[in-house]
């Protein structure tokens, strides 16, 4: 089966207990593993039904958009706009990212390559993952997640490019929130569960963040009562930073690949884990 029926749960489910002899599912997302965990398939259904994502194809354009939220708010692009509406010629001085402090908050592939195009801005840039290991390009140090609350403190930005995982859900919470810097921006481009977010728009609200940018929220599509949709601090997107011209031909070459390593007997490239999700 390419792709996950309908992208709901209740599609994925169903298609599997209505196919027995089903035994690959390649999925579209790189959130393949979210509507996995959320399925509520049986031990036997997830032992019987390899199912792959697609991690792996969205890093570039995701990393981009990182970087445009940044350069939203540090750049002042909000105020330009308005003066430009206003007709008003007024220069102001406006920040760089060269020397500012990115702090990466999960280093898969999308937050590997946002930390290369941060490094190459000049920006100093930490990372966090579970596994710390070997530092990937652009990063210039690693550190634990227990240390994230003295890491808010000298962070002039924070990216979040985390899956939504039992261990990972509000972890973005009101203490570290309130730990960033007034200056500081949050950019999100992992999933809408990893953050506080009523934390978020309390601290937007109030002045005590300087921005965020958002390509994921907590629900989608987001309520129509939602105060990110007014507050003049934010960048939104309707969860579509990675929707590019192009992408359909990297998933059928991921496809074709899978196809083939199937047919050989091969490992599966991007299978998704049943324990984690992702």
């Amino acid at each position: 089966m390419i792709g996950l029926p309908d992208a709901t749960v209740g599609g994925l489910a169903g298609l599997i207990r209505m196919a027995p002899d089903l035994r690959w599912i390649q999925g579209a997302p790189a959130g393949t593993g979210e509507v996995v965990r959320r399925a509520g398939l049986t031990a036997e259904e997830l032992e019987r039904v390899a199912i792959t994502s697609g991690a792996g194809l969205y890093s570039a354009p995701l990393g981009e958009w990182a970087i445009l939220g940044l350069l939203t708010f540090v750049k002042d692009v909000p105020r330009l706009i308005a003066e430009r509406a206003a007709g008003t010629w007024q220069q102001k001085a406006v920040g760089t990212l060269s020397g500012r402090r990115m702090l990466v908050i999960g280093l898969g592939d999308i937050g590997r390559e946002t930390a290369r195009l941060a490094a190459a801005f000049g920006m100093v840039v930490t990372g966090v993952r579970r596994n710390p290991g070997e530092a990937p390009p652009g990063v210039d140090r690693l550190a634990p997640l227990e240390s994230l609350p003295e890491l808010m403190a000298e962070s002039d930005a924070v990216v979040l490019a985390l899956p939504a995982t039992a261990e990972t859900a509000g972890l973005l919470s009101r203490e570290l929130i309130a730990a960033l810097p007034a200056h500081a921006v949050v950019v999100n481009v992992g999933r809408g569960a990893t953050v506080d977010e009523p934390a978020l728009i309390d601290a937007l609200r109030e002045g005590r963040l300087a921005g965020a940018a958002l390509d994921v929220t907590a629900v989608e599509p987001l309520p129509a009562d939602s105060e990110l949709w007014t507050l003049p601090n934010v960048l939104l997107s309707p969860h579509s930073a990675a929707v590019i011209a192009g992408r359909p031909p990297k998933l059928l070459e991921l496809t074709a690949d899978n196809l083939r390593r199937y047919i050989a007997g091969e490992t599966l490239r991007n299978v998704v884990d049943t324990v984690r999700f992702y």
